[in-house]
C-alpha cells in the first residue's frame, strides 16, 4: 500500500547554515538590496557581457571597415605636407614709428605721418590667408592645369617646441601647407612665398607714400604757423623793451643784490662811527685809534676819520711821547714833568674837538650814501616784481614758437626720410626657415588611424549592444527579474548544458535548488506554510522540471514532501518520474473520491516524496478546480499531518484561470522567470493576476532554458568542488572562453 511507504512521523529539519541562504527572505534580507545603488557604468558593464556577441561582432566589422579604409586612403590618396618660416616685422608700422615724442613734436608727427597703428598678429595671419594675398597664387596654379589645389595656412610658431606648454612668437609666422602632390606643394610654397613677401613690401611702400601726401597737406600750415609767432615774439620785445627776459631778469636780480649788500654795510659803517662818536665823547679814544684815510664809506670793520689840523694831532702825540720818556727819568713833581703835562693838558681840548667834528661829517656822508642805497634799492625791486609777468608770457609765446619750428624741422627730415625709404626695395619680412616639402605622408598616419578604427569599433560595439539589449524586452539575469518584479529574489536555476563540464554544472545546479530550499526555510512564517504553489506567467519556462527539482531537493534535506501535479491541461510530473497517471487529483475531486492513500504514489528512490498525479483530464479544469472539494482537499492536505510541505505545480497564469482559482488557497505562490525567454511585461501582469486572486506570492525564483557563463559566474565556486576541478588551467580557461563566446 502506499500509505504504508510514507513517513509517519516528522523528522526533526536539520539546521542549514545561514550562508546557504541567498537571496532570499523578506524584501528587506534580499541581495538585491546591495545592487539598487548600482552605477551607470556597472549597468553598462552588465549590458555588454550579456550581449558580447553582438558588441564583438559590431566591434570587429567597424574596426575592420574603418581600418581598410584608412589604408586605402594612405595607398590611394596620401597627403602630404610643407611649410616655411617667416621672421615678420609690421609693413606698416617700423621698429622707429613709434619713437617718443621730442621737444619739438618732431617724432609725433613722424608718428603721425607713419599712421602707426599696431595691428594684432590675428588679424594680420587671416589677411594673409583671404584670397587678396593667396588669390595669384591660386591663379597661378590653375593656369598651369593644377586643379586640386593644396590648402595654405599661417599661424604662430612655438618660441620653444619642447616645452609641453610652448610659448608662442607673436614675431614668427609658419605656413604650412598640405596636398596630394609635393612637387605642386613645393610650387605652392614658393609661390605663397613670393606674394607675401611682396604684400609686405608694397603695404610698406603705400603706407610710406601715404605719409609724404600727409606731410605736403601739413607743410604750409606749420610755416604759417611759426612766422605768425615769430612776429608775434618781435611784437612783445619791442612792446615790453625786453630782448632776453630771462637774461634781464637774471642781470637785474644781480644788482638788486649788490645794492642790498651795500646798504647793509652802509648800515653797519653808521652803527659803528655812532660808537666811536660817543666812547670819543667820553674821551675813551683818540685820534690815533682812526684810519688817517679820508673816504665816503667802508664796509670793514674800521673807521675812516679826516682831520682838518694833522700837524696839531703829531705834535700832541709829540709832547706824549716826550712826557713818557721825562717820567722815566724824573719824579712826577718835577719840572720837565709837570710843563710837558701842560702842554699836553692845552693840546688835548683842541684835538678832541677836532675829533668830533671829523665823526660828524663822517657820519653825515655815511647817511647820505645809505640813503642813496636804499633808494637805488626800492627802484630795482619795483623793475623786477614785473619781470616774471613778461617772463611767463615771453615764454608761452616762445615755446609755442619752439614746438612750430620743431614741426616745420621734423617735416623736412621725415619728408626726405619716407623719400628715401620708397627708394628702397628692402622687404620688411625676412624667411628664416626656406619652403621645403616632407617626402613622407602625414595623412593618414596609419597608427592614429587604427587607433580610431579601434576605438570607433569599440563604441560602435558598445552602442550594438545598448540597441541590442533596448530592443530586447524579455528578463535577462535575476537582478533584472528582481528590479523588474520588485519581489525577493529566492534562488536561480541554472541550465544544465551538454558541454564537457555537465558535472560542474549539475553540481551548480543541486546547490542552487539547495540554497532555494534554505530560502523557504528562512522567509518569516515558514513554520506555518506547509502548502506552496510554483506557476510561471508562459507555458515552456520549465516550471513542472523545477517543482520536480524544488520537491527532491526538500526530501534529501529530510522533509516529508508531496508533490501536487494541479495542471489540469498538460500534466508532466508522472512522465517524469514514470508513475501513472491513472488515478490523481481529478479522483479525489469526483463524486465518490476514494482513500487517499490510494491515490498518492511513492517517489521510487526517495521515501519522503510523495506524488499526486493529476489524474485523468477533465472537460472543464476550471469548473473543477474552483468547485467547492478543491478547497477543503487542499486543506485536508495540507492539515493531515502527513507532509511538511505540500508543493503544487500550478497552470500558466496568464491566458487561463486554473492558477488564480488555487492560488488564493495556498501559504505561499512562487513565481518562476525564465531568462533571456519571458518579457518582463508578461512576467508583471502574471504578477498582477496572482495579486488579484489575493495569493501570497513569496517571491521570484529565476531559471534559464539555455546555457549560459553567466550562471558559473554567479557561482565560481561550483567547478572547484566538482571532479573536473582538478584539470588542468589551460583547459579550464579554454572551456570558460568557449562558454562566453557562446553566450
Amino acid at each position: 500500500m502506499a500509505a504504508q511507504t510514507l513517513p509517519q512521523t516528522r523528522p526533526p529539519s536539520p539546521d542549514l547554515p545561514q550562508a546557504v541562504l541567498q537571496d532570499g527572505g523578506s524584501p528587506d534580507q534580499t541581495s538585491g538590496g546591495r545592487h539598487d545603488g548600482d552605477s551607470s557604468l556597472v549597468r553598462l558593464l552588465r549590458v555588454l557581457h550579456r550581449r558580447r556577441a553582438t558588441a564583438l561582432l559590431t566591434a570587429g566589422a567597424v574596426t575592420l571597415l574603418v581600418g581598410l579604409f584608412t589604408l586605402q586612403r594612405r595607398l590611394v590618396a596620401p597627403l602630404y605636407q610643407g611649410g616655411f618660416t617667416l621672421l615678420i616685422a609690421d609693413p606698416v608700422n617700423e621698429a622707429g614709428a613709434a619713437a617718443p615724442v621730442t621737444d619739438g613734436g618732431g617724432a609725433s608727427l613722424e608718428a603721425l605721418a607713419r599712421n602707426a597703428m599696431r595691428n594684432d598678429v590675428p588679424t594680420l595671419i587671416r589677411v594673409l590667408q583671404s584670397p587678396a594675398v593667396l588669390g595669384p597664387v591660386d591663379d597661378a596654379l590653375r593656369a598651369r592645369g593644377i586643379s586640386e589645389l593644396p590648402t595654405v595656412k599661417v599661424s604662430l610658431q612655438a618660441a620653444d617646441p619642447d616645452q609641453k606648454t610652448p610659448i608662442l612668437a607673436s614675431g614668427v609666422l609658419g605656413v604650412q601647407a598640405v596636398g596630394r602632390d609635393p612637387q605642386v606643394l613645393q610650387l605652392t610654397l614658393g609661390l605663397a612665398q613670393r606674394e607675401m613677401l611682396g604684400w609686405a613690401l608694397e603695404q610698406r611702400r603705400a603706407k610710406l607714400a601715404q605719409g609724404v601726401r600727409f606731410l605736403d597737406q601739413q607743410a604750409p600750415v606749420l610755416q604759417q604757423k611759426s612766422d605768425r609767432l615769430q612776429r608775434e615774439l618781435e611784437r612783445f620785445r619791442t612792446a615790453h623793451g625786453v630782448i632776453q627776459p630771462e637774461q634781464e631778469a637774471t642781470t637785474l636780480r644781480s644788482q638788486l643784490e649788490a645794492v642790498r649788500n651795500r646798504a647793509i654795510a652802509q648800515q653797519a659803517e653808521q652803527a659803528r662811527l655812532l660808537e666811536l662818536r660817543e666812547q670819543v665823547r667820553r674821551g675813551n679814544l683818540t685820534a690815533r685809534a682812526f684810519v688817517d684815510t679820508p673816504a665816503e664809506g667802508s664796509r670793514g670793520g674800521s673807521v675812516a676819520v679826516g682831520l682838518d689840523n694833522q700837524p696839531l694831532l703829531e705834535q700832541l702825540t709829540k709832547v706824549e711821547q716826550q712826557l713818557a720818556e721825562t717820567r722815566a727819568q724824573f719824579r712826577d713833581d718835577s719840572l720837565q714833568v709837570r710843563s710837558l703835562m701842560a702842554t699836553r693838558d692845552q693840546l688835548r681840548p683842541l684835538v678832541h674837538r677836532k675829533e668830533l667834528q671829523a665823526l660828524d661829517t663822517s657820519l653825515r656822508l655815511n647817511a647820505q650814501a645809505l640813503q642813496a642805497s636804499v633808494g637805488q634799492q626800492n627802484q630795482l625791486v619795483s623793475e623786477f616784481r614785473r619781470l616774471p609777468a613778461l617772463l611767463r608770457a615771453y615764454e608761452a609765446i616762445n615755446q609755442r614758437l619752439r614746438v612750430a619750428q620743431g614741426n616745420v624741422e621734423s617735416y623736412l627730415r621725415t619728408r626726405e626720410q619716407f623719400q628715401l625709404e620708397i627708394a628702397q626695395k628692402n622687404v620688411p619680412w625676412k624667411v628664416i626657415v626656406p619652403p621645403a616639402v616632407n617626402p613622407e605622408p602625414v595623412e593618414p598616419k596609419l597608427s592614429r588611424g587604427l587607433l580610431q578604427s579601434l576605438a570607433l569599433g569599440l563604441v560602435a560595439g558598445a552602442g550594438a549592444a545598448l540597441v541590442r539589449d533596448r530592443l530586447d524586452t524579455a528578463l535577462q539575469d535575476p537582478d533584472d527579474a528582481r528590479r523588474a518584479l520588485a519581489l525577493p529574489l529566492l534562488g536561480h536555476i541554472p541550465c544544465q548544458g551538454a558541454g564537457p563540464d555537465r558535472d560542474a554544472e549539475g553540481f551548480a545546479r543541486q546547490e542552487a535548488l539547495r540554497e532555494l530550499a534554505s530560502s523557504l526555510r528562512f522567509l518569516d512564517g515558514a513554520r506555518d506554510r506547509h502548502s506552496l504553489g510554483l506557476t510561471s506567467a508562459l507555458p515552456a519556462e520549465g516550471k513542472s522540471h523545477v517543482a520536480l527539482l524544488l520537491a527532491r531537493t526538500l526530501a534529501e534535506l529530510g522533509q516529508r514532501v508531496l508533490l501536487v501535479d494541479a495542471d489540469l491541461r498538460r500534466p508532466q510530473l508522472h512522465q517524469r518520474l514514470g508513475l501513472s497517471n491513472s488515478r490523481g487529483l481529478t479522483t479525489l475531486l469526483a463524486a465518490d473520491p476514494p482513500d487517499l492513500f490510494q491515490v498518492l504514489q511513492p517517489v521510487p528512490g526517495l521515501d519522503a516524496l510523495a506524488l499526486l498525479a493529476a489524474g485523468p483530464l477533465p472537460q472543464d479544469p476550471p469548473r473543477l478546480l474552483g468547485s467547492a472539494v478543491m478547497p477543503s482537499l487542499m486543506q485536508q492536505l495540507r492539515d493531515s499531518g502527513l507532509f511538511d510541505v505540500v508543493l503544487y505545480d500550478l497552470p500558466p497564469v496568464l491566458g487561463l484561470a486554473d492558477a488564480s482559482l488555487l492560488a488564493g488557497h495556498l501559504d505561499g505562490v512562487l513565481l518562476l522567470a525564465s531568462l533571456g525567454q519571458v518579457p518582463r511585461r508578461r512576467s508583471q501582469a502574471a504578477l498582477e493576476r496572482l495579486r488579484e486572486a489575493r495569493a501570497s506570492v513569496l517571491g521570484v525564483v529565476t531559471n534559464r532554458l539555455r546555457p549560459s557563463e553567466a550562471d558559473a559566474d554567479r557561482h565560481p565556486t561550483y567547478r572547484y568542488y566538482t571532479s573536473t576541478a582538478s584539470e588542468g588551467a589551460s583547459d579550464d580557461l579554454r572551456q570558460r572562453f568557449r562558454r562566453w563566446l557562446e553566450g
